[in-house]
């Protein structure tokens, strides 16, 4: 089982390529298709490339709330973009929850409870391709592991760089990414609501 921490560095870095940051950034390895077990990664596009998210749930997406818009679609089981491939899917977003306490800054500083549930309009089909991340509830990393990150944000830094195809970065090669103490608190408090309320397990 790939635990909460896929989730998080799915979203740090995939969840970049919405917005333009000082941070430094880490260079780029081809990922090859279908080369995340699942696939577990998805796309969100609202005319272009806005944000990356991850499957929880066949009709549940798990993204960073500042990528809040409307007309949302998501394409799942996406490997290179600008083309149709074969095995993906697309979706509309007919729900959004972000996090209550988040709170949008004009300058994408603030990343404090930086994370949103978006609710499908149809159930996703589950291939080789395209799989739900099965989350755990008392299986959390402890703090300090090292995970691995994937995703079409930026490649380099201060320039802007959006790669074509799904980049990914191994653990201990390029980057590290620790996971923090409230990261797993948020994800109890926050998303287990959402997915373990009467609506979520009866839709």
């Amino acid at each position: 089982m790939w635990p909460l921490a896929l989730v998080i560095a799915s979203l740090t870095a995939a969840l970049s390529g919405g917005i333009s940051q000082e941070s430094s950034k880490v260079l780029n390895t081809n990922g090859t298709s279908g080369f995340l077990p699942g696939g577990y990664t998805s796309l969100l596009v609202q005319g272009g490339l806005l944000c990356g998210g991850v499957l929880v749930h066949p009709k549940r997406v798990l993204t960073a709330a500042h990528c809040l818009n409307d007309g949302l679609k998501v394409y799942l089981g996406k490997h290179a973009l600008g083309r149709v491939e074969a095995g993906e899917q697309v979706r509309e977003v007919v729900r959004s929850i972000p996090h209550p306490a988040y709170r949008r800054s004009p300058t994408h500083s603030n990343h404090d409870h930086d994370i949103m549930l978006l609710e499908l309009q149809s159930l996703a089909q589950l291939t080789g391709y395209i799989q739900t991340l099965p989350l755990s509830h008392n299986n959390c990393l402890t703090p300090g592991t090292t995970c691995q990150v994937s995703g079409w944000g930026t490649t380099t830094s201060p320039q802007v760089n959006y790669p074509k195809t799904l980049q990914f970065w191994p653990t201990l090669k390029n980057l590290h990414v620790p996971i923090l103490r409230t990261i797993q608190i948020n994800y109890f408090e926050i998303l287990l609501e959402y997915l373990e309320t009467e609506y979520f397990q009866n839709n």
